[in-house]
């Protein structure tokens, strides 16, 4: 199963979200970018989306992708 990773504004802030779940709050967004790239990596295979203030998509990633029932 992906995983799938979110860093959504929240109240001012970013959130990562995994598989819908909150899991941290930053202040900044890159920061917020910076880990969630990290756990999205550790999680492979997984996706990352990143979202803009008016909720577009503003990146996509994926990590680890499966190729004839291999990890790349």
């Amino acid at each position: 199963m992906t995983t799938v990773f979110h860093v959504v504004p929240v109240a001012g802030q970013w959130d990562i979200k995994r598989n819908g779940a909150p899991v941290a709050t930053f202040h900044n967004k890159e920061f917020a970018i910076t880990r969630a790239q990290d756990m999205a990596r550790r999680a492979a295979p997984s996706r990352l989306l990143i979202f803009r203030h008016d909720r577009s998509v503003e990146e996509e990633s994926s990590y680890g992708e499966m190729l004839s029932g291999r990890i790349a």
